[in-house]
């Protein structure tokens, strides 16, 4: 695993830098055809529409050929992970490069990042195919070098490792700690000799602000969480209709939304890409004109989400931290309004502390936002205000019930698996445990036992384990076959899991005697497991040794009644992993 993990390290690391660099030079590129344009006879900005339009079009025609290219693929590699989606194909590696440095060069408000993530996981997926690991092995490194692809995206290694942990699996295991650090630090260091060894943004060394500015910073986060309620609906908003309208090609939109944006690039260039430039331009301490930072807030907090809704290759972190900066400057400029004084002089602090809040405010990861906007400017100075602002605005982001931005777009994902025929679309993309898009079969049989069919009857009827417990625990629902009778049967077990593996603990209480279970399972190990809405065929093998022990370890800190079990028999509780 470690080795793999280097290996795909290496490669992202380069394909991820050669990737930045790209786009570094097409922002060159662009700001000089605008300037070109301008110098014209006759409709010069009509140069601009044209280019933008043509990127969206090809970017778009990319997609057509490979689906999965669309939009930013950070929601596909969280659900690669939890096993609701098959892992990425390696012909996605070049449609994401390619695609998103002609949509993103062209002109569209989209972020980097989301196409270097979704190439490091296609690097990561098909490093691990090759090194012949298993499958939950396949989509937890994956992940890993996803996160290590956001590392190279914002030359922010420890951020990217956090990425992995704090949003895509949401676990703190050693195992996927160690994989996804190796995986950074190369894939950081590799892209080092491409892009530079030096922060993304060049921030001059910031005075900590007083501790008597926390409230301040901390009203100034409730204000962001509003903003990043009101962005993520209006995202979604955007999709929804854009998705809506029928009888335009899909083509065509993004032709149309690639037309709009080069109108706005032909206006101001700074209105239009993923917006470094202007971040620069903030926290590098340049001065800047509030008015004019009102405009650039609203030209892109509505473009964001228009070049978004086009559905080709691009990001939204990188957007959302300019627009996090914009709103900054924009809330100090009003404070020193309201209460004339040295408020100016809060600008570079507050647009740093705007950058982390609002994207804990919209991605709801709020550690990898602080962390990466730490790393990208090489400033601590605003630590502490920066995590009041963050708290106050995800928790304005939990109090309106908003989802995290990639939770809402992972349910309009179309399931990938549509795009294969035949076998393949059982088994997957090259994975030996298929993922099932179905109910759970009606055709099994309950258990006898009154509070065991209550619990599966519930889960049947709500679709999902979630809200199912035992002593306050979570449950998954496997289906086995019956040995003698080969029929299906519900076994509702706790919940044991690691990097998308299950255990089976067959403990019957600490009975004397097996559950009738654990004979059908060692007759035919092929079981279907439920956690959450996720249904996958996984095959379980009974451990013995130090494997058994790991996730013996694993059972009882699940579910510390198993220890009790044990002493009440002299069996060993069999355990299976099923993966």
């Amino acid at each position: 695993m470690c080795v793999t993990a280097i290996i795909a390290g290496v490669v992202i690391g380069f394909v991820g830098g050669a990737f930045r660099w790209c786009l570094d030079r097409a922002d060159v590129l662009r700001t000089d055809l605008v300037d070109w344009a301008h110098r014209l006879p006759g409709p010069g900005w009509l140069v601009p529409v044209a280019v933008a339009a043509l990127g969206a079009t090809v970017a778009a025609l990319i997609v057509r050929r490979v689906p999965l290219a669309a939009g930013s693929g950070i929601q596909h590699v969280e659900a690669v992970f939890r096993g609701s989606a098959t892992p990425p194909p390696l012909l996605l590696l070049p449609a994401k490069f390619i695609g998103g440095v002609i949509a993103i060069g062209s002109g569209l408000v989209l972020g980097r990042e989301g196409p270097t993530v979704h190439m490091g996981a296609v690097i990561g997926a098909e490093a691990a195919r090759r090194a012949r690991l298993p499958d939950p092995d396949v989509r937890m490194m994956q992940t890993a070098l996803g996160g290590a692809g956001l590392a190279v995206a914002f030359n922010a290694p420890i951020g990217g490792v956090l990425f992995t942990l704090e949003e895509a699996t949401k676990s703190f295991r050693v195992r996927t700690v160690l994989t996804t650090v190796l995986a950074a630090a190369t894939a950081v260091g590799c892209s080092r000799l491409l892009v530079g060894n030096h922060p993304d943004f060049l921030v001059e060394p910031i005075a900590a602000p007083s501790v008597a500015l926390l409230p301040l910073f901390a009203v100034f986060g409730l204000l962001t969480g509003c903003l990043g309620v009101a962005y993520n609906r209006l995202l979604l908003v955007f999709l929804d209709t854009v998705a809506g309208v029928r009888l335009i090609p899909k083509v065509l939109k993004a032709s149309i939304i690639g037309a709009v944006i080069g109108l706005l690039m032909a206006v101001d260039p700074l209105t239009v890409g993923g917006g470094d430039t202007l971040t620069q331009l903030i926290v590098g301490g340049n001065h800047v004109v509030v008015p004019a930072m009102l405009g650039y807030l609203l030209v892109r907090f509505i473009a964001g989400p228009l070049s978004y809704s086009a559905a080709v290759p691009g990001g939204l972190f990188a957007p959302l931290l300019a627009i996090g900066a914009l709103w900054g400057v924009l809330f100090v400029g009003v404070v020193d309004a309201l209460w004339p004084g040295d408020a100016t002089s809060l600008m570079v602090p507050m647009a740093i502390v705007g950058m982390g809040a609002f994207f804990g405010a919209t991605v709801r990861a709020p550690v990898t936002g602080m962390v990466i906007v730490i790393e990208m400017t090489a400033t601590t100075s605003v630590a502490v205000p920066m995590m009041a602002a963050t708290a106050a605005a995800v928790l304005v982001a939990e109090f309106f019930k908003a989802q995290p931005i990639y939770d809402s777009l992972g349910k309009r994902m179309p399931a990938e698996i549509a795009m294969l025929d035949g076998p393949e679309r059982e088994r997957g993309n090259k994975g030996p445990a298929a993922v099932v898009v179905r109910p759970v079969t009606e055709h099994a049989e309950l258990s006898p036992t009154e509070w065991v069919r209550e619990q599966t009857e519930r889960i049947l009827k709500q679709g999902t384990t979630d809200g199912v417990e035992v002593q306050d625990r979570p449950i998954v629902l496997f289906t086995t076959t019956g040995v003698k009778s080969g029929k299906k049967r519900y076994v509702p077990l706790m919940r044991v899991e690691e990097d998308g593996r299950y255990a089976m603990v067959a403990s019957k209480g600490g009975a004397p005697e097996h559950p009738s279970w654990y004979f059908n399972v060692k007759a035919n190990p092929a079981v279907t497991v439920q956690d959450g809405e996720k249904i996958a065929n996984l095959t379980a093998r009974e451990i013995e040794g130090a494997e058994r022990e790991h996730w013996w370890k694993l059972a009882v800190e699940a579910y510390p009644s198993y220890a009790e079990y044990q002493t009440k028999t002299d069996r060993l509780i069999p355990v299976f992993v099923v993966e």
